[in-house]
């Protein structure tokens, strides 16, 4: 498969968005760059985890500045963040991050169906190309699948002929003993 399913323009968008600096305050936002993280923005133990997607974003709290100092400096703190993890998984600030990572993977696909299958059901011709054509700007082009080929092989014929070359071999051209 070809690098032109990675979508490297979705980062180029994280660079031109102004992200607040200084100390944090109740109601700033945090926005999930990496899918599956378990987040608790609360009071360990009273407040329940939860399991963020990419792109979502999460509200801080008095109990997050108290009691998750830590994710919060993490969040601010981009080259610590590879450091510890390899990636940013998370921003300071609302950030416009596609849900899927390249084009083709899981999510993408689902969203991608969605919108296309609620295009497609557009009764009017025009309308039903604008809906297209705007799936096909918002997702970009479909990724090549790889053709796959179905070869049969009968491994009991590939048996059957090996024996008989083995049995030629041995005892001569005119000797056939499977069949």
């Amino acid at each position: 498969m070809s690098d032109d399913n990675y979508d490297d323009d979705l980062y180029d968008d994280l660079a031109t968005d102004t992200t607040p600096t200084g100390p944090w305050t109740p109601g700033e936002k945090v926005t999930v760059l990496c899918g599956g993280m378990s987040i608790n923005t609360g009071i360990p133990i009273v407040t329940p985890s939860y399991v963020y997607k990419r792109s979502d974003v999460f509200t801080v709290t008095a109990d997050t500045i108290t009691y998750q100092s830590w994710l919060l400096d993490l969040a601010a703190d981009q080259d610590e963040q590879i450091r510890r993890w390899g990636e940013v998984r998370l921003l300071r600030g609302t950030h416009d991050v596609t849900p899927w990572l390249k084009v083709g993977d899981p999510v993408w696909q689902v969203m991608h169906d969605d919108a296309r299958r609620i295009a497609l059901a557009h009764v009017d011709p025009e309308d039903r190309q604008r809906a297209m054509e705007q799936v096909r700007e918002k997702f970009g082009k479909q990724p090549q699948t790889p053709s796959i080929s179905f070869e049969y092989t009968d491994l009991a014929q590939q048996r059957r002929l090996a024996e008989d070359a083995a049995l030629r071999k041995a005892h001569g051209r005119h000797t056939y003993a499977s069949s």
